[in-house]
């Protein structure tokens, strides 16, 4: 059976490479028609990846290690042939819709050429085995990702937001390739399972007389790549900013391009039972960039743009889950969050290609987020505890209790905060609608059932892609800050919390916000809202420096 397996895999592997190299070879014959070999090998790779999927875990779902020690080798984990699988899903998809969207774009066969590549890629990082070839598949996303981007090169900014694109790319392959050389340095190797294997027996080395942990070094610089890979705050300017590219590309980005960080972070699971810092590194930025990318979400009028932040948003919450132990709940967000961000993007495509003139939302809602004084109906503190404190946290408290049992204390309390800041937002939403009591009751189950599936998915997506539940658990232990240091960052966020609610329900109750009073301070954080930090103001200040140091320097050196 495991041949079966191997076969299976090999063929979803090469069937996106054999479609390339067809319609390079028939592009000028078959001409507009070319689009026929690519959606025939996708079917195949869909095909075979399935087949794959249910044999490995019929057999119950142990690993394969093929052609071990050798440049070519493979190694199969249950992440490997859950990914192709998901891959090959997303990719039928966006092949089908981009046969008619992308049919009166110049480069047609071009474009089926680089979008096949980019697939290959993805399932070549998801079973090789030698740690050169996976660093050379994660640098090879970056460039496929601006050949696809700079698709439509008509346009000038075009190709200015895909170089973005590829430099915050190439910035991501910088750590790898420094944890590649520490991992053949340190441990002679560059096969990953026999790295991986070695993870029980890790060396020590002395900085400035503080003994540190290669393991840990090595797991801060693979976490750093996710993290620039995956756009966390401040490197997720690249990803707002590539909506220029076809908007099938915009799908697949979001679907699985940004979502590698995920990806190689579980791939290189052991490491991190001994990367406590990069995992605390992951959980603080996951923090930050999830409530930064949903804030910036609201502030936009493009579409589109609304969705990529809304992602930046999601690879944050993605990357928290990381970084408190929760490692199959994060490829279980990714592949989620895959799915439906793909089809949004597909879905506003079909909008904007039939509204060219008008793709924008209406830019006085920016303003009234910030300045609208909608007048709701007056609460009461009562109901305002009821809605806001005691339904979403007794809801939570009930369905995330087990939690405490099979996980740490630590990241249930984490999980805690989050459900219980997203259910009193829903819950207290629907207070203000129609029929509110049958809003409330409604919000109330669809909030406990979306938790429940959630402790459901962390369960499942942990038992098959971590068997062995040593490494599971010693994963939580690993996120680990100690109760003296978690509980005072948790009481300071839980404080900030409570103080914004306090806030809003300031001015339900005086239809007026308190930050009136500090008319300055308000105005100042909606510029900085709006200039979206001035992230992208200070790139193109540094980026025109050095262009014009770069020039001083050529013009005086003589050869």
């Amino acid at each position: 059976m495991d041949r079966f397996v191997l076969f299976c895999t090999i063929i979803s592997f090469i069937s996106p490479l054999l479609s390339a190299i067809g319609i390079l070879f028939f592009l000028k014959k078959l001409g507009t028609r070319i689009y026929k070999i690519s959606l025939v090998f996708t079917y195949i790779s869909l095909f075979s990846s399935l087949i794959a999927v249910i044999l490995f875990f019929e057999k119950g779902g142990l690993d394969l290690y093929i052609f071990g020690s050798s440049f070519y080798s493979l190694y199969i984990t249950p992440l490997s042939i859950i990914l192709i699988f998901f891959v090959s899903a997303v990719s039928l998809v966006i092949h089908l819709y981009s046969v008619r969207y992308m049919y009166d774009e110049e480069g047609y066969g071009r474009y089926f050429i680089l979008l096949d590549l980019m697939i290959a890629v993805i399932f070549g990082l998801a079973i090789a085995n030698n740690i050169v070839i996976i660093a050379a598949f994660w640098h090879m996303m970056g460039i496929i990702l601006y050949f696809l981007l700079v698709q439509n090169f008509r346009k000038k900014q075009t190709y200015r937001y895909a170089f973005y694109t590829f430099f915050t790319h190439l910035l991501a392959d910088i750590p790898f390739l420094i944890a590649v050389y520490l991992i053949y340095n340190n441990y002679n190797t560059l096969d990953l399972k026999l790295f991986l294997d070695m993870m029980s027996n890790t060396k020590q080395l002395y900085f400035m007389s503080t003994k540190i942990s290669i393991s840990s070094v090595i797991a801060l610089f693979i976490m750093l790549s996710a993290i620039i890979k995956s756009a966390q705050f401040p490197f997720h300017m690249w990803l707002p900013f590539t909506l220029e590219g076809p908007n099938p590309v915009s799908a697949l980005m979001h679907a699985g391009i940004v979502n590698a960080g995920a990806f190689i972070a579980n791939r290189f699971a052991p490491v991190f039972l001994h990367g406590t810092i990069a995992l605390h590194v992951a959980l603080i930025l996951g923090f930050i960039t999830a409530i930064l990318g949903s804030a910036l979400m609201l502030m936009q009028n493009d579409i589109k743009k609304a969705l990529a932040y809304s992602t930046v948003g999601q690879m944050g919450y993605m990357m928290l889950e990381i970084g408190s132990g929760a490692f199959g709940l994060a490829i279980y967000h990714m592949m989620v969050h895959g799915i439906f961000k793909a089809s949004l993007f597909l879905g506003s495509g079909g909008i904007i290609h039939e509204a060219r003139n008008e793709p924008n939302i209406s830019g006085q809602s920016i303003f009234d987020f910030f300045f609208s004084k909608i007048k709701y109906k007056k609460t009461s503190i009562f109901e305002y505890l009821i809605f806001v404190l005691i339904i979403p946290l007794s809801v939570s408290f009930l369905i995330l209790s087990p939690l405490i049992k099979d996980n740490s204390f630590e990241s249930t309390m984490i999980f805690y905060l989050f459900a219980w800041v997203s259910g009193a937002q829903v819950i207290y939403t629907m207070y203000h609608t129609h029929k509110r009591f049958k809003a409330l009751f409604l919000s109330t189950l669809g909030f406990a059932s979306m938790l429940f599936v959630y402790i459901l998915a962390e369960h499942i997506s942990g038992g098959l892609l971590y068997p062995n539940r040593e490494l599971f658990s010693g994963l939580f232990k690993a996120a680990s800050w100690g109760d003296a240091i978690f509980f005072m960052i948790y009481g300071i966020i839980f404080g900030i919390v409570v103080i914004i609610w306090i806030f809003s329900y300031q001015k339900l109750i005086h239809h007026k916000s308190i930050f009136t009073k500090f008319e300055d301070m308000y105005d100042f954080t909606y510029r900085i809202f709006g200039r979206e930090f001035y992230i992208l103001d200070i790139c193109s200040i540094l980026s025109n420096r050095l262009i014009k140091l770069s020039k001083a320097i050529n013009t005086r050196i003589k050869y």
